[in-house]
This record gives structure tokens, C-alpha cells and sequence, in this order.
């Protein structure tokens, strides 16, 4: 295979962009058909390399999204409680979009797979007929004292003339996605075309003169010719000497017909390009360009939580939000945010207590497990996280927002009442959708709005745990 073609092989196999390479522009009319089987294998070798590429694209977008998805779930039950809530969307939109991706490959898989295997077919249908092209000297029939006692002589069948594939034209090649499939895409179903050719043989190996009998070696040599192109079959005096082609046929070595042979490329190409227009879980817009995206950052990131119908005027402040805490763009989301995700200390039980680590540092099994099933169940206990995630000592912002001037609590700290009834009795002005300030909630006294958003969260990020084990 050319080098060329090789290079356009490994540029699609590794889902990298190599534009200079075709020298063609997008199909408007029948592509021009391979005059040769090495063009033929040539342009083959292309289209097999992007759908396999499209297939390989969608199974790493799949083991992308479901780390991903891990990683952000973890990433839910980190100490620094902002960027666990920041998490939370995140860990939800991945899971969803694994799903999706599995999807997809499942629908479009047995399409592409299909057209690669008639592509398999066709190239090695031509490198048949690339290895049978060229001479085989048949049989020879020599006079002996005249023709009517001569006898057939065989000869080894040994092929002439044959070459190994040429350099494939630069201006011949095409990108895979510059075909349109309404047109014929220049490969022809292939068929092998037979000459056969007879010439007379005054001495041996010379077929020039007449071909009289008067010598013992004169004789007839038939030879057989496998072609690109069908010839035209001709006529001439026996004794005129030079080889004659007497019959020609073109053998057909496909059984599939050009009609359905184009259906079933395009059906393929649509297919891939429904693969390779799998995003990643890196590029921001990912996530931006789902509509959930925007709820889930209102309801589990924002504080206060927004309504669950956004306004536009809630959606201007869900999108600055966005900009300021995700990135405005993907060279912010990537650089900046998903380091600090991967950086985030979370908890993992390791058999005996609870331990922080970096997500990033994170490496067995165990320790991966742990810390989704902390983030899952972080919310239940939410007095224990208070204290060693948010000490008041250290001046938590949620203790500050909840302090006036001189110290003094503007609004009861929920969790330090042990009573339900001194708990429920709580009076003030109860979070939006909730009918008290305080709640007794799994046997403690619990701020309704923080319980809110905590289980709301919880409910995402639990789908997204059970999901990864399942």
C-alpha cells in the first residue's frame, strides 16, 4: 500500500484531523472510477479506516464519560463543599451521556460493521484479481510433418508481467468524508476479464511470420490474459503469425449488485458520522449545550437553590454562574476547573476509619468505592459533615452568613437542638417550599433548606453511584 494511503490510514485509525493530505474537493459528481486493483485497495483502505475509527471513537467516548462520571460523583463528597456541589451536575450530565454513547454504538454498530466486512470482501477480491493479472501460457500445439497429425503440448501456467502495486496518485486520494454516497464512489464491483489469445509459433518462442508447417516446430500457442478492461475480441489469418485475442469474458467475483453496494456505503457513512459526533467529557460544551445542564446547576450548585422553572432572567444568572465557576470557555473548563476537580480531597474508608486523599491519588478498588459510597450517603449525616467539613471555628461562610454584628445568631443553627418538638416549634421564616425552619429528618433536628438541596443532590449523585456499580 502506498505511503500515502497509509498515512491517510493511521490519521483516521487515530482520530487526528489530516486535512493537507486529499488533494479533492467535496464530491459533486461520480467519482472517477480506479482504473487499477492498487487504487481500488487503495481507496478501500481509506473507508475501512473510518468507520473503524468511528467505532473505536464511540468505545473510547464511552470509557471517557464513564470515568468521568466516577470521578465527578467522587468529586460530590469533597471537603471543600462548593466544588462538591459544582460536582454534582457534572456527575449527572456524564452518567447520562455514557448512557447515550452506549446507545449509539449499540444502533450503529451492526450498520458499520457490516459495510466493513464487504469492504474486507472487495479488497480481497482485488488483491485476487491483482495477483491473477498478467500471462499464462496455456497449452501449444506443434506440427509434426502436418497439422492434421500434430498434438497439443501443455505448458506450465506461470504467470508474466506481473507488478506489485504502484505509488497511489496524490491527486487521485480522498478523505472518507468527502465522498457523497448519493454518487457512485469509484470502486467498481470487481470482475476479472479473460483474454484468450492464440498466435502461430514458426520457431520456438517466436510467434512472428507465417505460420506454414514447414518446419516441425511450427506451431499454434494459445495463452490466457487476465485484464483490467475488457478487450475487443479480433480475427485474422491463422498463418498471419501474431497472437490474436479469440474470446474475452468478464467473470464476475461479487454477488452484490452497484445499487445495493452504494446503499449500504452510505448508510454506513451516516452511521459513522453519528459516532464520531460523540463529544467528550472534557469540552465544556458537553455539558452547556444540554438543557439539564442549567437546572441542575440551579437547583445543586446555587445558593439559595433557583426554582425549578428558569426565567430568563434566572437563566442569565444560571449562565454567568457557569462562566465564573465552570470556565467561559473550553481551554477555561479544561486548565482550570477539571484540575481542581481531580485535586479535590475527598473521604475513603480504608477497613478501620475515615481518611482524606486527592481524587487523583485515589488507586484501589477499595478506595474508589469508598469514596462514591461517602458521597452517597454524605448527606444522611449531615451534623458529623457539618463538623468535619465546615468547623465554625474556622469561620465557615454558612455560620457567618447565619451571624450578625457582636456575634449574635440571627436565626437558630438547627442542628444543635436535640428535641422534635423544640425542633418542629422552631419559629422565623421557613426556606422557600418548605413549611417550617427547621425539620426533624432520620432523628435529628435538620435546616429544611440545607436537607432540600442536600437530598436533591443526593438523588442525582446516587444515580450516578448506582449506575457505576451496575
Amino acid at each position: 500500500m502506498s505511503t500515502r494511503v497509509q498515512q491517510a490510514t493511521s490519521c483516521v485509525l487515530l482520530i487526528i484531523g489530516c486535512t493537507n493530505y486529499a488533494a479533492s474537493k467535496q464530491q459533486t459528481e461520480n467519482n472517477a472510477v480506479c482504473d487499477t486493483p492498487c487504487k481500488c485497495l487503495g481507496r478501500l483502505a481509506v473507508q475501512k479506516a473510518y468507520l473503524e475509527g468511528a467505532l473505536e471513537h464511540a468505545r473510547q467516548s464511552i470509557k471517557a464519560f464513564a470515568s468521568s462520571s466516577r470521578q465527578h460523583t467522587i468529586a460530590a463528597g469533597a471537603t471543600n463543599t462548593k466544588l462538591a456541589a459544582l460536582a454534582a451536575p457534572l456527575a449527572a450530565i456524564t452518567l447520562t451521556k455514557a448512557a447515550e454513547a452506549a446507545d449509539a454504538l449499540a444502533q450503529h454498530a451492526p450498520t458499520i460493521a457490516k459495510e466493513i466486512a464487504h469492504l474486507n470482501e472487495l479488497a480481497v477480491l482485488y488483491e485476487a484479481k491483482h495477483r491473477l493479472a498478467g500471462e499464462l501460457k496455456a497449452a501449444k500445439l506443434l506440427k509434426s510433418s502436418n497439422y492434421e497429425t500434430a498434438t497439443f503440448t501443455p505448458t506450465e501456467m506461470t504467470i508474466q508481467n506481473r507488478r506489485a502495486c504502484e505509488q497511489v496518485d496524490e491527486s487521485k486520494e480522498y478523505r472518507y468524508d468527502e465522498l457523497n454516497f448519493d454518487k457512485e464512489q469509484g470502486i467498481p464491483t470487481p470482475a476479472l476479464t479473460l483474454e484468450i489469445s492464440m498466435g502461430c509459433q514458426k520457431n520456438p518462442g517466436d510467434t512472428g511470420g507465417a505460420c506454414d508447417g514447414t518446419n516441425a516446430d511450427d506451431g499454434v500457442v494459445t495463452k490466457l490474459t487476465f485484464t483490467t478492461a475488457a478487450p475487443v475480441a479480433e480475427t485474422s489469418p491463422l498463418v498471419a503469425g501474431a497472437y490474436k485475442k479469440t474470446s474475452k469474458a468478464s467473470l464476475s467475483i461479487s454477488n452484490r449488485t452497484e445499487e445495493g453496494r452504494v446503499a449500504n456505503s452510505k448508510a454506513a457513512h451516516e452511521a459513522a458520522k453519528r459516532l464520531m459526533a460523540i463529544k467528550q467529557p472534557s469540552d465544556l460544551s458537553t455539558y452547556t449545550d444540554d438543557s439539564s445542564f442549567a437546572l441542575l446547576v440551579g437547583q445543586l450548585a446555587m445558593k439559595p437553590p433557583l426554582g425549578a422553572e428558569l426565567t430568563p432572567a434566572l437563566r442569565d444568572q444560571v449562565n454567568k454562574f457557569i462562566t465564573d465557576n465552570y470556565g467561559a470557555n473550553e481551554g477555561d473548563f479544561r486548565s482550570k476547573f477539571l484540575p481542581k476537580a481531580e485535586q479535590a480531597a475527598v473521604f475513603y474508608l480504608d477497613g478501620k476509619s475515615k481518611k482524606t486523599k486527592k481524587i487523583s491519588e485515589l488507586e484501589s478498588k477499595s478506595e474508589l468505592v469508598t469514596a462514591s459510597g461517602y458521597a452517597f450517603f454524605k448527606g444522611i449525616h449531615t451534623e458529623t459533615a457539618e463538623k468535619v467539613e465546615n468547623p465554625r471555628s474556622q469561620g465557615n461562610p454558612e455560620t457567618a452568613e447565619n451571624k450578625k454584628e457582636g456575634g449574635n445568631t440571627a436565626k437558630p443553627v438547627c442542628s444543635t437542638i436535640q428535641n422534635q418538638t423544640e425542633c418542629e416549634g422552631v419559629k422565623g421564616t421557613p426556606p422557600t417550599g418548605k413549611a417550617k425552619v427547621c425539620g426533624w429528618i432520620e432523628g435529628k433536628c435538620q435546616d429544611s433548606s440545607f436537607v432540600l438541596s442536600k437530598q436533591f443532590a443526593l438523588s442525582v449523585v446516587s444515580a450516578a453511584f448506582a449506575a457505576l456499580l451496575f
